[in-house]
């Protein structure tokens, strides 16, 4: 199976390939609308120009993008990153009872004696 970074290099090569496909046919479709001397041809040559330069600023955003991806400095998202909370837990957490809940020692009776050690409450 392929990590997220692996498909999404797969992903932005495919799509920088398909972006300068498109570009280099739609180049090569003004060309060919150029040598008319039609009006309505020279209208598409200029659209066919446009698409091509709309697919080429597409192809090298997505050939940048795949080149991000595999700089290292991306892997440094699975390191902690230092705060201020602590991921340690030091002993186990202590319950706190909320107001007008009954005790937490007289909770534990109602629980079947093989899981009251999870429920119960030791005192430092």
């Amino acid at each position: 199976m392929s990590t997220t970074k692996q498909h999404l290099t797969e992903f932005h090569e495919a799509a920088a390939s398909h972006h300068l496909a498109m570009a280099k046919s739609h180049k090569k479709l003004a060309a060919l609308f150029g040598k008319t001397e039609s009006d309505h041809d020279k209208t598409l040559c200029e659209e066919h120009k446009a698409m091509s330069a709309s697919h080429t600023t597409m192809g090298e955003f997505h050939t940048k993008c795949a080149k991000a991806i595999g700089v290292e400095d991306l892997s440094k998202a699975d390191q902690l990153v230092p705060d201020k909370v602590s991921a340690v837990i030091t002993g186990f957490p202590k319950a706190v009872p909320r107001a007008g809940q009954r005790p937490l020692d007289k909770a534990a009776e109602n629980v079947p004696i093989e899981f009251r050690s999870l429920v119960t409450v030791e005192e430092d």
